[in-house]
């Protein structure tokens, strides 16, 4: 009873007990939800690209690094490089490919386009990948296939299948960057 009795007669003191409990929740949010479990934070400088689609062995022993801003299918050693979205339970010992993602050949030219557009303007690179991500959501053009398929599928019909493929590959399994 002490407290409340101590509260109600030092009013602006609840208020501050308050005022940060808000901001320590908001830092809690903060660092689960926009930080990596390495606490560093997710966006990556590369990208996991894979040369070799046809099998997932073969991907994974394939895979490269590619700066973040390259658009995929890219040219690497003279073979096509697909983005992969790599994961793994374990800190990266062992690699899991959920899917690759390519542009569609119809909507390479727009996303070109666009990415000159902000470039000549100025705009910082997350500020173009950005951009790129939310004209492929807003128009279509992103495709991704998954290891075991040779089909590419528009984005937006595969968008359910990604969640179940990913949580059968195991809790804790988490997206990993080069």
């Amino acid at each position: 009873m002490a407290i409340r009795e101590t509260l109600n007669q030092q009013k602006h003191l609840g208020i501050g007990i308050g005022a940060g409990l808000f901001v320590l929740a908001l830092g809690l949010i903060w660092y689960f939800f926009l930080m990596g479990e390495s606490g560093l934070p997710v966006a990556a400088d590369q990208h996991y690209f894979a040369t070799d689609l046809s099998s997932t062995e073969a991907a994974v022993k394939s895979l490269v690094p590619l700066d973040r801003g390259t658009l995929s299918p890219a040219t690497h050693s003279g073979k096509s490089a697909y983005r992969a979205h790599v994961y793994s339970a374990d800190g990266g010992k062992t690699k899991l490919i959920g899917y690759f993602e390519r542009i569609s050949d119809a909507a390479k030219p727009r996303v070109e386009a666009l990415i000159s557009k902000l470039k000549q303007a100025g705009q910082p690179e997350v500020g173009i990948e950005s951009a790129v991500t939310d004209d492929l959501d807003m128009n279509g053009g992103l495709e991704i296939r998954f290891p075991d398929s040779d089909k590419w599928l528009p984005i937006e019909r595969a968008r359910p299948q990604i969640a179940q493929r990913l949580a059968k590959q195991g809790a804790g399994a988490v997206e990993i960057s080069p």
